[in-house]
């Protein structure tokens, strides 16, 4: 109520003339109901708000820094320790703030679905217990089908290697790392990259978009964990049968627009008398 003073009351319109209650001449409300109100004023009170309760409040407290360092060297020293105590309030909220953030994002699944035709690592979101997403990142596409492996064993080892891809190119990117990263199968240097994850969460933390918390990979074996693994691996058998099904349109579309360009190209040299040279 210090830092930012709005109406407390319900009403959206308010008659001429209307008398403001207790909460205005006790300097808990700024009068909107009595028209004196700036509005621009008050809409960017309520975006700093919205700013603050969204965890980025660096901006907000830069300013109130500057006020403080103002009213000191002015020798308002009790306004100077007012605009200190809202700082230490909003670091205060700020930590609770993004610790919340961090209990809302319980995990990540990442899964690798490999066919014939693609391969793809589908992350899926995990909050509260349930999965609350989706997204998938190529990571090798259209390649023949000797390209992938189909024995067990080298499936499982080009699920890893894909696994391990996408970790390196997709979280680097993030401002807010998960606690925990589910995988169906150990990866190579697991204790490396738990490393690699734990210096952008620092680098986050350091930029304060999150709070300092440590990232580690779970091959679950039993337990609501594996549940949720299991649930993620069944979906990912129905994406690779959609996978594969786009895949084949696609080459169908591709091998469609060449016999249509060769038409064409047969048909203008039919018309130039010279035959275009084709690289297939």
């Amino acid at each position: 109520d210090e830092m930012y003073q709005f109406k407390k009351c319900r009403q959206q319109e308010f008659r001429k003339g209307v008398r403001p209650c207790l909460n205005y001449f006790i300097g808990k409300c700024p009068g909107v109901c009595t028209g004196e109100t700036d509005k621009s004023a008050y809409k960017g009170k309520i975006d700093e708000v919205i700013e603050i309760l969204s965890g980025r409040d660096s901006a907000v407290t830069a300013k109130l820094k500057a006020e403080m360092e103002k009213a000191s060297e002015e020798l308002r020293y009790e306004d100077a320790a007012r605009f200190r105590d809202y700082i230490k309030s909003l670091k205060a909220l700020g930590e609770t703030q993004r610790a919340t953030m961090i209990r809302e994002r319980d995990a990540d699944v990442l899964i690798p679905v490999i066919t014939h035709r693609t391969g793809v690592v589908a992350r899926y979101k995990v909050e509260g217990g349930r999965m609350s997403g989706r997204d998938i990142t190529y990571i090798r596409s259209d390649h023949a089908g000797a390209a992938m492996p189909d024995s067990e064993k080298e499936r499982k080892t080009l699920g890893a290697e894909m696994i391990t891809s996408f970790i390196k190119q997709y979280y680097p990117e993030l401002s807010i790392l998960p606690r925990e990263i589910i995988l169906p199968v150990h990866i190579e240097d697991e204790a490396l990259l738990e490393e690699f994850l734990d210096n952008i969460n620092a680098a986050n933390a350091e930029g304060r978009t999150d709070v300092m918390h440590k990232t580690r990979f779970i091959v679950p074996e039993r337990g609501e964990k594996k549940a949720v693994l299991k649930m993620a691996m069944d979906d990912a058998v129905k994406l690779a049968g959609t996978l594969d099904e786009k895949a084949e349109r696609e080459a169908e579309r591709r091998d469609a627009l060449k016999k249509e360009i060769a038409g064409l190209i047969e048909y203008a040299s039919s018309i130039s008398g010279n035959a275009p040279l084709l690289i297939p």
